[in-house]
């Protein structure tokens, strides 16, 4: 038989989460945010609560897939799609990086390490 979990144990989790990311402290605001999903995965705004932790740490396709399974399990839920929609549009606008070791274009010889043009 297994025991429900300890509402308890969610809220401390949550609250300190909250707390956590009030201070900027978001890798601490994950620890507990990901414990408190252990807990109760079908809590929707958990979903919600560690996408917008990722989004402020620049981690928007963990952020756009924490928000699709929010919304996966409550599809109203306004919160998740605004945040959604503002993770997916920073996914655009995000430029990617080029691989060390990748060749430059012909014609256009850029350093691999800092993206500066040789020969300027």
């Amino acid at each position: 038989m297994e025991l429900a979990p300890d509402i308890a144990d969610f809220s401390h989790y949550l609250y300190r989460a909250d707390d956590y990311k009030k201070l900027g402290q978001l890798d601490k605001a994950i620890e507990d945010i990901n414990k408190a999903i252990e807990l109760m995965p079908e809590e929707t705004n958990m979903w919600v609560s560690r996408a917008e932790i990722y989004e402020a740490q620049g981690e928007y396709a963990k952020a756009v897939a924490d928000c699709n399974k929010a919304l996966e399990l409550y599809s109203a839920n306004k919160k998740a799609k605004v945040t959604l929609a503002r993770c997916e549009e920073a996914l655009k606008a995000k430029p990617t990086p080029a691989k060390a070791d990748t060749p430059a274009p012909a014609g256009n010889p850029v350093c691999p390490k800092c993206g500066a043009k040789k020969g300027s």
